[in-house]
């Protein structure tokens, strides 16, 4: 999930493991900023969450899993 800014990114994360918990889903929560993400895009080069999201070409959508 990424959200609008820093401050709002524990809250998120908790809601997600809460939801994770209560039903028997195969996924790994989490929260982001937009800064952050801004920032790992900007990093072409290194390891990181959203480099592997973009190497992937799967992003979880509220119907399921599909292809970019």
């Amino acid at each position: 999930m990424i959200v609008d800014n820093l401050k709002k990114v524990e809250f998120h994360e908790k809601f997600l493991y809460n939801i994770a918990d209560n039903y028997t889903l195969n996924l790994e929560p989490r929260a982001i900023s937009f800064e952050s993400v801004y920032e790992m895009l900007a990093k072409r080069d290194e390891k990181n969450l959203m480099n592997e999201i973009l190497k992937s070409s799967w992003v979880a959508r509220p119907l399921g899993r599909e292809l970019l």
